[in-house]
């Protein structure tokens, strides 16, 4: 209730000589009181408050490598690299598992004119890899696999590092499908337990 108005009531009550004015004046102020708007009781210099930053999405707990992520596998082989390379390149159908073979056991292995062809009893024959290029202690392939119909070539390289003054090879792969080198890591182990080795 307004200053003026209060005083307007206060007038009138007095002048009908109305008795218990100044508690019926208290009522009505209680009473206003009550129906004021409560934002007549905010502090004027006061700030709204800033909103609130929304959460940060949580993080996996095992974050998910990209496919294109660049991988490698090694073993170390107790061989000088000139027999280490021999090894592998002479003798793919002593070392390569039964098990990866796509003949059978009585199948054969090799490198043959450029390509890394396995041949049936039977005569079939299924590439397994094409040379890119040869250079000292490096071998580029494109990697088919197990692909029959509309082979798809991925990037395959195979290193060979000598131990400084020591007859120990390591022989690595590496490319940038994930996929390849976790599939390559069995013919790896097939390599090394062929020539003695074991996994870096």
């Amino acid at each position: 209730m307004g200053p003026e108005r209060f005083n307007r009531v206060f007038s009138v009550l007095m002048s009908l000589n109305v008795e218990g004015a100044p508690r019926v004046l208290s009522d009505l102020v209680l009473c206003d009181t009550e129906h004021m708007d409560e934002h007549l009781f905010l502090d004027p210099f006061a700030t709204e408050p800033a909103p609130a930053d929304p959460p940060a999405p949580a993080e996996p707990s095992h974050p998910v490598p990209p496919i294109s992520e660049h991988t490698t596998r090694h073993v170390d082989i107790p061989l000088a690299r000139d027999r280490t390379i021999e090894a592998f390149t002479e003798y793919p159908h002593l070392w390569w598992p039964l098990e990866r073979r796509l003949t059978g056991p009585e199948g054969h292995l090799g490198f043959v004119g450029g390509e890394l062809l396995e041949e049936g009893a039977d005569g079939s024959e299924h590439v397994w890899a094409s040379i890119v290029s040869v250079s000292p202690g490096v071998l580029r392939l494109n990697w088919r696999g197990r692909a029959v119909s509309e082979p798809v070539d991925r990037a395959l390289t195979v290193r060979f590092d000598s131990n400084d003054g020591q007859d120990r090879t390591a022989v690595s792969i590496e490319s940038d499908d994930g996929e390849l080198v976790q599939s390559w890591s069995g013919l790896l182990e097939g390599f090394a337990r062929f020539t003695g080795g074991a996994p870096i």
